[in-house]
């Protein structure tokens, strides 16, 4: 009787054509998964930051010893590779050039196998490096366009590019802002709110912030389209005795009552009140600014000395809301 041995060696193939490259994978290979959740962080116009998580366990062929980050300029085929432990979930790459998209992709490795590599990603390093000790400027405009059961949101950076923008905050809400909000990243120009109520004010206000915090808010008011099948709400009734105490030369404590209620008696109703104003009431298109409140005053600080404001105060519970 004659015995045969079979050798089985298993293989990668790797092709190198003009478009990329391109990986053929032994079915052995293809039961490692690669990486998870990669983001690439710009940090500066010659460094990124590449955060990952370890493959799903149950894919996981024993211990990762080390994890591959392979990095090249997006449109070429040059390309490196660096080695870095096991236990990591961030790296920064640094030395890169300055306003270049850098593709970048990453693979677990363990022991004396890689598993395959994930898929490329792309972020760019910054023209120059932006200052970021100080807080961002409010966005030098806002537009807001109802269509339907959305509002359709489009605006433009603030005018002091020098300043580090890492994204946009985004809140709206019916008579007041902030109640509903969303981040967003920094190159992102515009977004749609959906759904919203039919025949309702949304005031929405927009922030750019960066590792430092928020900065200051821009507002716009839309009104939606009236809904064919909706009923009218019954109004609310204004609030009463508007009054504005001045308590210093940068700040004004603005107080109000509300008739609807028993005196003396706190909200408990989840109403709230939307204190509007300005110190330009005379423009054709003033700038307004607000405080929301569930209390009978709001105290505005950061005010322009010797300037005159305008204060309108209005209530809004639910759907239902007063005029001002």
């Amino acid at each position: 009787m004659c015995f045969k041995t079979l050798l089985v060696i298993q293989f990668v193939v790797a092709f190198v054509n003009a478009n990329d490259e391109i990986t053929a994978k032994t079915i052995s290979e293809s039961l490692y998964e690669v990486p998870q959740n990669i983001t690439l962080e710009t940090t500066s116009s010659t460094s990124i930051n590449v955060k990952w998580e370890p493959p799903a366990k149950e894919y996981q062929k024993g211990t990762i010893t080390e994890y591959k980050i392979r990095f090249r300029i997006k449109g070429t085929h040059s390309r490196e590779t660096i080695t870095t432990d096991g236990n990591r979930r961030l790296y920064a790459l640094l030395n890169l050039k300055k306003g270049v998209q850098y593709q970048i992709r990453v693979a677990a490795v363990y022991g004396n196998v890689s598993g395959p590599f994930s898929d490329w990603s792309v972020a760019e390093t910054f023209s120059n490096d932006l200052d970021e000790t100080q807080l961002p400027d409010a966005p030098y405009s806002l537009q807001a366009k109802a269509v339907g059961n959305s509002i359709y949101l489009t605006w433009t950076p603030p005018l002091n590019e020098n300043v580090m923008i890492r994204g946009y905050t985004i809140g709206w809400g019916i008579g007041f802002p902030d109640l509903y909000t969303k981040v967003l990243d920094g190159k992102q120009r515009n977004y749609t709110i959906d759904p919203v109520d039919a025949s309702s004010e949304y005031v929405i206000s927009l922030r750019a912030y960066n590792s430092i915090g928020e900065g200051k808010p821009i507002y716009e008011t839309v009104k939606t389209p009236i809904a064919t099948t909706s009923e009218p709400s019954t109004p609310m009734i204004p609030p009463v005795g508007l009054k504005a105490a001045v308590t210093s030369s940068t700040s004004i404590t603005v107080s109000w009552g509300d008739t609807s209620l028993p005196s003396n008696t706190p909200v408990t109703d989840n109403r709230k009140y939307v204190l509007r104003y300005t110190n330009n009431p005379g423009a054709s298109n003033p700038k307004y600014m607000y405080c929301n409140t569930t209390q009978f005053k709001c105290v505005l600080d950061d005010l322009r000395p010797n300037t005159l404001y305008d204060f309108v105060v209005k209530v809004v519970k639910g759907r239902r809301e007063s005029t001002w």
